[in-house]
């Protein structure tokens, strides 16, 4: 998700104009163990989506350039039974049939250097060929409950499963991100007070404040890429948190955007390549949080276009984070707590994957005109989302 957090009373605002009502918020009880090397655990609370607000506005220049933006559809779809509501979603509308968008993309490693003693480094360069040999590049096959989805990549089966029994849709419909370029490792010394790595039992973990993160590193590079182009910042074990420390990590990974008109803003997505050993359990491995951001990118592109841009839904339970309510179409959100993870293996190599839910899940639509009926794509959720308030 976007990086801001929005008030209770405005999540309750956007609620109330556009739905229904809203829930308190709680505590969230989603945690891990992250085991030092001094022998101590830190419970820490890992997750790949943040609050929802203003993106940063597009610069003069770009609107003077007309720069062409990313390819997204806008389409209506009917919310609980009754209300249309309009969606913008990568790619182009499934119900017109067959058609493949392919979108430009480059992965940009970003290597850090911390303020510690000995300045310990983290080298998104050395994940940077495990990423483009994963399902977000390569093909795999898709057969969920005996349904064959096609040989595809992770993104593109996710799409297909989403739509699969939308009247219109053709079985050759894709979504495609194109073969990655790779750009330059970017080289970022951190300053005191900005992040710290913290020795694990094994190996390193790097965390970030995430302001800094945001507000200086990617502000600087986003200029470099035009707006229909995916940028895709990786790091190797390097997270955020609210000031760079542990006791409010971690966030591995968000997807955002410029604000309006979404015809020409930029999107991105940062996600942490989460090495082995790192969460007690593994709970959390290798592209997982770039699975979950590459299809709620897809889905819910302009999440920085707020408000006119986001994708709203009915408010609904955000599974998981103690009675969290979320308003916005993030596919990823509600199956990160605890995370429901299958597996891929491309090249040889096997990889972390997130379930995710389909538009179905939010709409609450029944039946599900997604794969065999389901609500998620490999079956997780059977059923509609849990509403908000009255209902």
């Amino acid at each position: 998700m976007s990086r801001r957090f929005l008030s209770l009373q405005s999540i309750c605002l956007l609620a109330a104009l556009a739905f229904v009502g809203c829930v308190p918020l709680f505590a969230q009880s989603n945690t891990a163990t992250l085991e030092l090397a001094d022998g101590s655990q830190q419970l820490v609370v890992p997750k790949m989506h943040k609050g929802i607000g203003a993106g940063p506005a597009q610069g003069t220049a770009i609107k003077l350039a007309a720069t062409p933006g990313i390819a997204f559809y806008t389409a209506n779809y009917t919310s609980l039974g009754v209300k249309p509501v309009p969606f913008s979603i990568i790619g182009t509308n499934p119900s017109l049939g067959a058609n493949t968008t392919i979108i430009p993309t480059v992965i940009v490693p970003l290597k850090f250097i911390f303020p510690n003693p000995g300045n310990p480094v983290l080298d998104g360069t050395n994940v940077t060929p495990a990423t483009e040999n994963s399902p977000m590049f390569l093909t795999a096959d898709y057969t969920i409950n005996g349904l064959d989805l096609g040989t595809t990549q992770y993104g593109d089966a996710v799409q297909r499963g989403e739509f699969w029994n939308l009247p219109g849709f053709s079985q050759n419909y894709h979504v495609l991100l194109g073969t990655p370029t790779v750009a330059p490792t970017v080289t970022i010394t951190v300053p005191a007070g900005k992040g710290n790595a913290f020795a694990l039992r094994n190996g390193l973990v790097g965390v970030l404040a995430d302001s800094y993160f945001e507000g200086t590193v990617l502000a600087g590079l986003l200029p470099s890429y035009t707006a229909n182009v995916l940028p895709i910042f990786v790091t190797d074990n390097v997270f955020l948190s609210n000031d760079g420390g542990l006791s409010t990590c971690c966030v591995l990974g968000f997807h955002n955007s410029q604000g309006p008109p979404i015809s020409t803003a930029q999107t991105w997505i940062y996600a942490a390549y989460t090495e082995p050993g790192t969460f007690r359990g593994d709970v959390i491995l290798d592209v997982q949080p770039l699975s979950h951001e590459v299809s709620e990118w897809l889905n819910d592109p302009f999440v920085g276009a707020f408000p006119f841009g986001i994708n709203l839904v009915a408010p609904y339970v955000l599974p998981g984070f103690g009675g969290l309510c979320q308003v916005n179409f993030e596919t990823g959100d509600v199956l990160e707590a605890p995370p429901v993870v299958f597996t891929k293996t491309t090249n040889g190599t096997l990889y972390h994957l997130q379930d995710e839910a389909f538009i179905t899940y939010f709409l609450r639509s029944v039946p599900s005109f997604s794969e065999n009926g389901f609500y998620s794509l490999i079956g997780t959720f059977t059923k509609p989302d849990q509403l908000c308030g009255p209902g």
